[in-house]
This record gives structure tokens, C-alpha cells and sequence, in this order.
């Protein structure tokens, strides 16, 4: 089980959906991820996480370094 499971299954799943598609909880929208794709990732990969919101409320964008 992985530490953020709860936000893959309902209700919250609805939520995770709207977010990584760039929506904020008021309607706004930055950018987004299309077509949505849960992955594992193996212990100790690094992630670097980004904002275009400077309050850093939505418009998460994460990569990864090999």
C-alpha cells in the first residue's frame, strides 16, 4: 500500500482526477496532465515537484530523475 493511496480511491479520486488535470477548487485551470496514468515508483527515485501557482495551491507538476 502505498502513503497516498487514499487519494486514488473514492470520494477523494474525483479530486486527485481535477487537480492533476489543472483545476483549482474554484474553477481555475493551469495547464494538466491529459490522460492520467498511475505508476509505482521504485524505492529512492527522486521527484522533483513544480508549481505555476505562486501560493502553490494547484497546478502541481511532478518529474522524475532517472
Amino acid at each position: 500500500m502505498a502513503s497516498n493511496d487514499k487519494y486514488f480511491a473514492p470520494p477523494e479520486a474525483t479530486q486527485t482526477l481535477l487537480r492533476v488535470r489543472g483545476f483549482s477548487p474554484n474553477g481555475q485551470r493551469s495547464g494538466g496532465v491529459v490522460s492520467l496514468q498511475i505508476v509505482d515508483l521504485p524505492s529512492g527515485t527522486m521527484l522533483f515537484r513544480m508549481y505555476h501557482d505562486p501560493t502553490k495551491a494547484y497546478g502541481e507538476w511532478w518529474a522524475s530523475s532517472p
